[in-house]
């Protein structure tokens, strides 16, 4: 089940933070299930159902990601609560969060059986909101944690600290074994949303931030800072490293998210989200506005 707070709104109103996550705990309390649908015959609309898969606790499992590999293996991403079974067969598979919310990253295979599951966390709220996989078998994962978070899901320490709520974007390999995991954002509220990854193993993400932020992962700095005083929109790229090759940021004075990116094959980046208000979405030098005639929150492509 999808986070509600994730979903672009369409129409000119968009319900409160608190709605939302009250909402969220709702629609999670019971857990995920995960669906598999085989399409047949698309000319006659024949769809077949494979099968279903719950993932849960007494608590709240919030499924916010699902991707699918060459092979069939199925990955999932997003946070839990307190202490979740995550063992979709008889088995159990118990994982105990550190802090409020933390994230966890997991592996089935084609038939839904359990082959791992990773969590990450630390005091605080965390949560990972898209996963994506590459030709290769290794994973992206980003999201938002804030304080300081143990970023290699095994043994090892590779801690990342933050003040506010931060964006990271974490690789692992087909393992689920750590590559690298970077953050961009201190103070403030900024969110990582959507993650993609190209042939040359680069990756793109969007999602939103607010007040100035650091997106170059390094020891260099590249800031970025808002146009009014809400959350603008941005759209990233790190090399196969996770070091930075270009950030970019669109928004007005109110707020205005990304939600979701993708890809072509000619290296073409396409964004959706929300906005409101006018809003130059021309990320450079020149001039694009969008400016709706009503009033509330618009989608954007």
């Amino acid at each position: 089940m999808k986070r509600s707070n994730n979903t672009s709104p369409t129409t000119n109103h968009l319900p409160s933070i608190q709605y939302q996550r009250l909402y969220k705990k709702l629609l999670t309390k019971i857990g995920i299930v995960i669906l598999l649908l085989l399409i047949g015959n698309i000319t006659y609309g024949q769809v077949k159902f494979e099968w279903a898969k719950n993932i849960g606790s007494t608590m709240i499992v919030e499924g916010n990601a699902i991707t699918v590999d060459a092979s069939g293996n199925i990955y999932t991403a997003g946070g839990f609560k307190e202490t979740a079974n995550f063992n979709p067969g008889t088995g159990i598979s118990n994982l105990t969060a550190i802090g409020d919310f933390d994230i966890f990253i997991q592996k089935l295979d084609a038939q839904g059986n359990l082959l791992w599951i990773k969590s990450i966390g630390g005091a605080n709220e965390d949560q990972a909101n898209s996963i994506v996989v590459d030709n290769s078998g290794n994973l992206y994962i980003t999201g938002t944690f804030q304080g300081t978070v143990d970023f290699d899901p095994n043994a090892g320490i590779f801690n990342l600290t933050a003040s506010g709520n931060s964006i990271f974007v974490l690789k692992l390999d087909l393992l689920g074994n750590l590559v690298w995991a970077k953050n961009m954002g201190d103070i403030g509220t900024s969110e990582g949303t959507s993650i993609q990854v190209d042939g040359l193993g680069n990756v793109y993400t969007t999602g939103y931030f607010y007040g100035t932020v650091d997106f170059d992962p390094n020891a260099g700095i590249f800031n970025l800072t808002v146009v009014g005083g809400n959350n603008d929109i941005f759209v990233q790229k790190l090399d196969a490293g996770g070091n930075l090759v270009w950030a970019k940021s669109m928004g007005g004075i109110s707020e205005d998210k990304g939600t979701s990116i993708a890809l072509d094959s000619l290296g073409n980046v396409y964004t959706t989200g929300y906005f409101a208000g006018t809003v130059d979405f021309d990320p450079n030098v020149g001039v694009f506005i969008l400016n709706p005639t009503g009033g509330g929150y618009y989608t954007f492509i």
